[in-house]
């Protein structure tokens, strides 16, 4: 589902030709939104004009199980509990981008800026602030402006990362549920990946389920942040602690 243009490659003719006619039909509509491809788009991608670039992650195994690693237009949510190391693998995933020359946009809303440049100094990245990671304030990121900071990053940086969707702010629009308020900030987020060459990482938590005495963990929210996103990718300590995952709410 995440790569639907290259899967109708393979497509018969009439099935491609049916789901085209499908786009034009819904585009002729004031109120439609595509939620993956416009019809351009999409007949761009067919006709091999249009191939988005997929970014190595800098680890080739993770590279191995997630196509490649993170395509242009897609949104990766990683998710695991707590203390087990969302943000230290979210700053070698910085780090390694900056390596190559990529520009990465880092929004730290939960461990604090001052936190997150002493990690970047570690890993030998001295100057978070310089050429091509831009590290934003968690006090500077609000509700009124939070949607133009983030359209402003997307346009400017290869690599988006949100740490943590829990500390994002109450959308108003959610009417103070907070599940609401966050599948709400994915949905946006898609939504203003989709169609750049920018790719987008969402650190998010996984929780004890309390309804079984399984010892499961489940992703927290809504259903709607894992159908939305492109992939999903969930950490464990080691092959030794293995974590047992309620496949009900989570895909890989």
């Amino acid at each position: 589902n995440t790569r639907l243009a290259e899967a109708l490659t393979n497509c018969p003719d009439d099935l491609r030709e049916y789901y085209i006619s499908l786009l034009q039909k819904k585009e002729e509509g004031e109120e439609y939104k595509p939620d993956f491809y416009t019809l351009t788009e999409m007949k761009n991608i067919l006709a091999g004009e249009v191939k988005p670039p997929v970014y190595s992650t800098g680890w080739g195994d993770l590279d191995k199980v997630s196509a490649g690693g993170m395509a242009a237009g897609e949104t990766v949510l990683c998710a695991a509990a707590a203390g087990m190391g969302k943000t230290h693998f979210a700053v070698n995933l910085a780090a390694n981008f900056a390596k190559l020359g990529r520009s990465v946009f880092y929004l730290t809303m939960e461990d604090g800026y001052r936190m997150i440049m002493e990690r970047f100094e570690q890993l030998g990245v001295l100057d978070p602030l310089g050429e091509h990671i831009i590290l934003m304030k968690e006090d500077e990121f609000t509700i009124k402006n939070g949607m133009s900071i983030l359209r402003r990053a997307i346009d400017d940086s290869s690599l988006i990362i949100i740490d943590n969707l829990f500390s994002l702010p109450l959308r108003q629009s959610a009417k103070g549920d907070y599940w609401t308020s966050q599948a709400e900030w994915v949905d946006d987020l898609c939504n203003m990946v989709r169609s750049t060459d920018s790719t987008c990482l969402i650190l998010h938590h996984l929780n004890k389920d309390k309804s079984n005495q399984s010892e499961r963990w489940q992703i927290a929210g809504s259903t709607r942040l894992v159908n939305r996103v492109a992939q999903v990718w969930l950490m464990q300590r080691s092959e030794s602690d293995p974590l047992q995952i309620d496949r009900k709410s989570t895909r890989l």
